[in-house]
């Protein structure tokens, strides 16, 4: 299943968990940024995992980065900037 029909099934606060995630954050500093408690991360960490079929972080990038890397080599993208800004805007963040 494309990442992007992945990515709808979370709710807005667990995209922003997993782009946390994604960027090396542990648990405590993701409450930190958004202002929510640790065991509450925790909570919605599980529900992305459950959500997505994987079982860790590790798997959480692997994921992301494969479905990216995918793209690329299908030719959905004929520019790598803008096949890097497309998967940055499905993660719902605005490119640099």
């Amino acid at each position: 299943m494309p990442l992007n029909n992945l990515l709808n099934k979370l709710t807005k606060r667990e995209r922003e968990i997993c782009i946390l995630l994604i960027n090396g954050y542990p648990a405590k500093q993701v409450g930190f940024e958004l202002g929510i408690a640790e065991p509450t991360v925790k909570s919605l960490t599980t529900n992305i995992f459950n959500k997505l079929g994987i079982n860790n972080k590790t798997q959480l990038v692997s994921f992301v980065f494969t479905d990216f890397i995918k793209n690329i080599a299908n030719n959905s993208f004929s520019d790598p900037v803008e096949a890097a800004n497309q998967f940055l805007i499905s993660l719902q963040v605005k490119p640099t």
